[in-house]
């Protein structure tokens, strides 16, 4: 998918987190989850400018999700002498930090999953591809995946505010 598919894979597997931390009145995380996760969405495919790195490969795994979930859980151990002074549990930031990162990159690999070219989520030990039918650079495709990731958003905060 494009930029565009791949943002609103995140937004609707993103709304029914967004209603949790809502419901939980962690106004801070929800904004912070959605910002973060639009921000890291894209990251795998900067695979594309790294010369010797093939397109879906690495980038496009869960070791991938992995490894960005806990560089950004090490952002959260960076920032922790801050966070301890402004009264900030350490270990929640942590926790959700990574859990963004995981999060925004499985989002990447849902929307590449279901186009003709698919992707192999688990090599090296699975060779396995995952694959669906609608084209990576399907105009229609991409822009509903959007809306369709707008209108889960604005159902989570009607659903959770009215």
């Amino acid at each position: 998918m494009y930029r565009r598919g791949h943002k609103g894979m995140l937004l609707i597997l993103y709304a029914p987190v967004l209603v949790v931390l809502l419901w939980m009145e962690l106004y801070v995380f929800a904004l912070l989850g959605l910002v973060l996760g639009m921000g890291l969405v894209m990251l795998p495919d900067k695979d594309q400018g790294i010369p010797l790195l093939p397109h879906r490969g690495f980038t496009h795994t869960i070791w991938f999700a992995s490894l960005v979930g806990l560089g950004m859980a090490l952002v959260g151990m960076i920032l922790a002498p801050i966070l301890i002074w402004i009264g900030v549990d350490v270990q929640i930031v942590v926790l959700f930090l990574g859990f963004v990162g995981v999060f925004s990159i499985v989002a990447h690999l849902f929307a590449d999953a279901i186009t003709p070219a698919g992707i192999r989520p688990y090599q090296p030990l699975s060779q396995r591809r995952h694959s669906g039918r609608i084209s990576a650079n399907s105009f229609l495709g991409n822009w509903v995946l959007w809306l369709l990731g707008i209108g889960a958003i604005l159902f989570a905060l009607y659903f959770v505010f009215v």
